[in-house]
């Protein structure tokens, strides 16, 4: 990108380019175990899955403001969407 365009469209870049049968995204502020990937990678093959999602357990480190938006977040995503998603999922 010529300069900065904001996560959600350095992502959708990212993705435009890639080719592989599988794609794996995390967050580069290690906010979420990239040591996971592996084992969602292990829990998609053996599932069958098209598309694995994690739950946190904690937030640690998020003040109260964050943690009410993201649960307002996440229940308004979960009203409009025909796809139930969990409180507290984050997307790979």
């Amino acid at each position: 990108l010529s300069r900065n365009h904001g996560h959600q469209l350095a992502l959708t870049a990212g993705l435009d380019l890639c080719s592989g049968a599988q794609i794996l995204i995390i967050d580069a502020d290690l906010q979420d175990p990239p040591e996971l990937l592996s084992d969602m990678r292990a829990a998609m093959a053996a599932q069958g899955a098209d598309v694995v999602y994690a739950v946190r357990r904690k937030r640690e480190g998020e003040t109260l403001f964050k943690k009410a938006t993201a649960a307002a977040f996440y229940r308004l995503l979960d009203r409009v969407t025909d796809t139930a998603i969990p409180l507290d999922t984050g997307d790979f």
